[in-house]
């Protein structure tokens, strides 16, 4: 999942830098790697224990792919700023950091601290 999320971390900035660049191809590219990417993180196969984590986590990435949807119908006549969608995935991350923490609370601190940085990549806020 992490090795996802690092991906989703990657369109997140190359589809940031198309918007500011007023690159609609560009953009519009990076939002179709984006349904590749749920696509991955939805069949990957993980304990049951982190569905939940996960569900949260795709969730995000989707809302992540409505809010550069919409910024593909801005290019040009708006300068960058974030929407609900960006707000509601943050939530959604918050959310899948601290499923993961009660899933593993004997976690010793590097990997909480992994959980916190790869969520907080992905993150907008």
């Amino acid at each position: 999942m992490f090795v996802l999320s690092d991906q989703g971390v990657v369109l997140k900035v190359e589809a940031m830098r198309a918007f500011q660049a007023g690159d609609k191809a560009r953009l519009d590219y990076f939002v179709q790697r984006y349904t590749l990417l749920i696509k991955g993180m939805q069949d990957l196969a993980i304990p049951s224990e982190l569905t939940a984590a996960r569900n949260l986590i795709v969730a995000a990435v989707q809302d992540h792919q409505r809010f550069y949807v919409r910024k593909q119908q801005e290019i040009g006549r708006q300068a960058w700023s974030l929407s609900s969608e960006a707000q509601q995935a943050s939530q959604k991350l918050h959310q899948a950091y601290a499923d993961l923490l009660k899933q593993y609370p004997q976690e010793n601190a590097n990997n909480r601290q992994a959980f916190f940085d790869y969520l907080c990549a992905l993150d907008f806020l």
